[in-house]
């Protein structure tokens, strides 16, 4: 259970960090956002969202075993 609350925007959806450079990340690490939790739209934005908060969570996995790899070499 997450201790410190999701930041939400003025109409109660996920709030984005950053909408245009790192659209699927939210105000907690490693927590990802897609479709209209974050916000109203259509099925085809949803499914764009879908892909860029995949990406998101690929790339924030590939970071931490790369960090982890490091830890153990030392």
């Amino acid at each position: 259970m997450f201790t410190t609350p999701i930041k939400q925007d003025a109409f109660n959806f996920v709030n984005q960090v950053d909408e245009l450079i790192n659209p699927g990340r939210t105000s907690i690490e490693g927590v990802f956002v897609a479709g209209t939790a974050s916000g109203p739209m259509d099925i085809p934005d949803s499914i764009l969202s879908a892909g860029a908060a995949s990406a998101e969570a690929c790339g924030y996995l590939v970071s931490r075993k790369a960090n982890t790899q490091e830890l153990i070499k030392e």
